[in-house]
């Protein structure tokens, strides 16, 4: 009952939905930003004790993370934080712990289809554990398919997805729900390895762009950017890094993104291309 939440998160999202049945479920308040996830407002919030928990993706964190001077001393406020949705590395996650020292630290794994699959209790995690995403609850269970992609099985599934032709079933006869993202399992942690369908296959080495992107992230400075996959005649496919920022920034980005897939194990060479787009 004494929980007051910033939820981050839209509440037309699992994420945001499941926050709001928690919150009520213990008795506590919930505090619905009026412009979405601010950190000026957090900061305040927490400065004046108005609020004790909060919920967020890892994008909205990184915010915090470039700027941790905005929650400063406030953050040995926090008592809880779920963090879900995206990867994080666990560099990032030991960063987030020390802006919230006092706060305990909770990472969920799942789709909209199967929300909060793992846990990872970030504040009490094993070191070797950190960069997963966690491990199943309960009744909840977990495998990977013969490719590699994670399996979800559990009272928290859903069974069906409805459009205007009615019922479709999600789960196979055995109850499993069939997901695209791949993974790795290590003494029962959950390591998540990216997106089936996002992977990039460059002359037979696979890249996971999300892992891609924080490497670049932790280097550059400067606009938007995104990593995505472009067809390549002898490669099959080539790295494609996007930026809203102007054309004097790309040979920057590039040197960094070189730096970065040489880092992974990947020459630039002819593998990397680096375009301004008007919108990401």
């Amino acid at each position: 009952g004494e929980v007051r939440e910033y939820v981050g998160v839209p509440v037309t999202y699992s994420f945001g939905m499941g926050r709001f049945r928690a919150i009520a479920a213990v008795g506590g308040r919930a505090y619905l930003p009026a412009r979405g996830f601010d950190p000026l407002e957090l900061a305040r919030t927490l400065h004046k004790r108005e609020v004790n928990a909060l919920s967020a993706v890892p994008t909205l964190l990184r915010i915090l993370l470039e700027e941790p001077a905005i929650i400063g001393d406030s953050g040995g406020h926090l008592r809880w934080l779920e963090i879900g949705s995206q990867y994080m590395s666990a560099e990032e996650k030991r960063l987030v712990y020390a802006l919230f020292p006092n706060a305990r630290v909770i990472q969920h794994y799942g789709l909209t289809e199967a929300s909060r699959t793992t846990f990872l209790d970030v504040s009490a995690a094993p070191v070797e554990a950190l960069e997963s995403v966690g491990r199943a609850e309960g009744a909840v269970e977990v495998e990977l398919d013969e490719r590699g992609r994670i399996r979800i099985r559990g009272p928290h599934v859903a069974r069906w997805r409805v459009d205007g032709e009615g019922l479709h079933a999600l789960c196979d006869a055995d109850g499993w729900l069939q997901t695209n993202d791949l993974g790795h399992l290590q003494h029962g942690w959950l390591f998540f390895d990216g997106r089936a369908d996002d992977l990039i296959n460059c002359g037979g080495v696979k890249i996971v762009p999300d892992l891609l992107e924080d490497r670049i992230r932790a280097k550059w400075s400067g606009a938007g950017f995104a990593v995505a996959r472009v067809r390549d005649e002898s490669r099959g496919e080539a790295v494609l890094v996007a930026t809203q920022g102007g054309p004097e920034t790309l040979a920057e980005l590039k040197e960094i993104a070189a730096t970065a897939l040489g880092e992974m194990g990947v020459s630039a060479a002819g593998n990397l291309h680096v375009r301004h787009v008007e919108k990401i």
